[in-house]
């Protein structure tokens, strides 16, 4: 049902390798990202996955990010130990607007061998026509759609048939388990001074109380 190269750990038998990219403000980082990164792993059966912490992206305007270096560090506590998985900081060293297509042009020369995945949300897949250059994007890289229970799988289906066909590339679907974890959750819940214990890595937590992130005056 779910169409070509959408089979749960179908692998590439060629040499190619296989990347993945979750990109996200990160802001915190915590375990739902590392759940989605995790199952799009396994289903794509990718080499490896980078957590890619956004600079400035378009649609996250209206609120002021953490500082750049904290989420990068916090990125990278929270993947230490995972095998196959890194962190790129590409669109920190990147300045101005991130969009989608100019990070994956410059991911095509850091990894010219590579087949590049770019992970989203199925909500995300809902308005990929909407993105800019939709039809380069898919000629950059493959797509792996994560969905969790609530947003029908016949429903994204469908958007899947319709992408390809106006746009042509290659999109996987990825059952995820639901978790209901937001970083606003975390970070309002880090404001009140509750526990953030079992929403982000242990070591993600240990340096958001180590920095007093997320109080009033942070940065």
């Amino acid at each position: 049902m779910l169409g070509q190269g959408e089979a749960a750990g179908v692998t590439d038998k060629t040499d190619i390798e296989k990347i993945g990219i979750l990109g996200g403000t990160f802001d915190p980082v915590h375990i739902a990202h590392l759940m989605v990164a995790s199952e799009a792993k396994r289903a794509c059966g990718l080499n490896r996955v980078l957590l890619m912490p956004a600079g400035a992206p378009p649609h996250k305007e209206a609120r002021a990010l953490t500082a750049a270096a904290h989420r990068l560090a916090m990125a990278r506590l929270a993947v230490e130990g995972m095998e196959g998985f890194a962190v790129s900081d590409l669109e920190l060293r990147t300045p101005g607007i991130d969009y989608t297509v100019d990070t994956l042009r410059l991911l095509r020369h850091e990894y010219p061998g590579a087949k590049l995945y770019f992970i989203v949300g199925g909500d995300s897949l809902m308005a990929l026509d909407q993105w800019r250059s939709p039809e380069k994007l898919l000629k950059l890289a493959a797509f792996a759609a994560v969905y969790r229970p609530g947003l029908e799988l016949a429903v994204l289906e469908r958007k899947r048939c319709e992408l390809l066909g106006r746009f042509g590339g290659e999109i996987t679907l990825v059952a995820c388990p639901g978790m209901d974890i937001s970083s606003t959750e975390v970070r309002r819940r880090a404001a009140a001074g509750q526990s953030i214990a079992g929403l982000v890595p242990p070591a993600v937590g240990a340096y958001i109380a180590a920095h007093g992130l997320y109080r009033e005056g942070a940065v």
